[in-house]
C-alpha cells in the first residue's frame, strides 16, 4: 500500500471524527510523518492518524490480511470503523502512551460481502524514536493465504539466519578452546552470538 496516504497530524481519531475534520495533509507512505506536518518540528516526536480508502472492484469472499512491518512507535488499526488491532498504547482518552514489545504483526479481516470499500484508519503515537516516526515500512495487504506465506518466508529466513550465526559462532569458539591465547576468536564468537540474539529479537 505504497503511495500517499491522507495525514492528520497531532490528531487520534476514528473514522466518525475524520469525516468531519479539514485538517488532513498528504504523506508518503512508508516515510517519516514530519513532511505532513503544518509546522516545522525538530523531531519526529507526536502523534497522528493515517487513513487510505481502498475501493473493491467486486465482493469479496475470502478473508484478507495486512501485513504491517514496522510502524514507529504504538498503534491502533481501524478498518470500516471497526478497531482490529493494537499494539502499545496510543495514548488516547484514559490511556498512557507507551511503546508495544514489537512493531511487526499481521491483521486478517473479514469485508461485508456487500462492501465495496475499505476505510483504513491508523492511529500511530511516537514518543520512543525521535528521527522517524509514523508509518517507516511498507503494509502490505492480499489474501489470508499469500500474507501467511510471505510472512513464514520472512520468519524463515531469520531462524536460518540464526542457525548460521551460531555455527560460526561454535566454530569459532571451539578454535577459541584449541588457542586460548588467541583473544579475537574469543571476541569474534561474542560477535556473533550478539548479532544472532538481535536477529531473533
Amino acid at each position: 500500500l505504497d503511495g500517499e496516504w491522507a495525514f492528520y497530524p497531532d490528531t487520534l481519531a476514528n473514522e466518525q471524527e475524520l469525516k468531519t475534520s479539514e485538517t488532513s495533509s498528504f504523506v508518503h507512505v512508508p516515510g517519516d510523518w514530519n513532511k505532513g506536518r503544518a509546522h516545522e518540528v525538530k523531531s519526529s516526536f507526536g502523534n497522528g492518524t493515517y487513513r487510505l480508502r481502498i475501493l473493491l472492484d467486486r465482493p469479496l469472499a475470502a478473508p484478507l490480511s495486512f501485513w504491517v512491518q514496522e510502524i514507529q512507535s504504538a498503534t491502533t488499526v481501524d478498518i470500516n470503523g471497526e478497531t482490529v488491532a493494537s499494539m502499545g498504547r496510543t495514548g488516547e482518552t484514559g490511556q498512557a502512551s507507551y511503546q508495544p514489545n514489537r512493531t511487526s504483526f499481521v491483521v486478517d479481516y473479514v469485508p461485508d460481502r456487500e462492501a465495496r470499500e475499505l476505510d483504513l484508519v491508523i492511529r500511530v503515537a511516537n514518543y520512543e524514536h525521535p528521527y522517524m516516526g509514523g508509518i517507516s515500512k511498507p503494509i502490505k495487504l492480499g489474501s489470508h493465504q499469500a500474507i501467511q506465506d510471505e510472512y513464514g518466508v520472512s520468519v524463515d529466513l531469520q531462524q536460518i539466519t540464526f542457525v548460521v550465526l551460531m555455527l560460526h559462532g561454535l566454530y569459532a569458539c571451539i578454535l577459541y578452546l584449541f588457542n586460548p591465547r588467541e583473544r579475537s576468536l574469543l571476541d569474534f564468537f561474542l560477535l556473533l552470538v550478539s548479532a544472532a540474539l538481535s536477529v531473533v529479537t
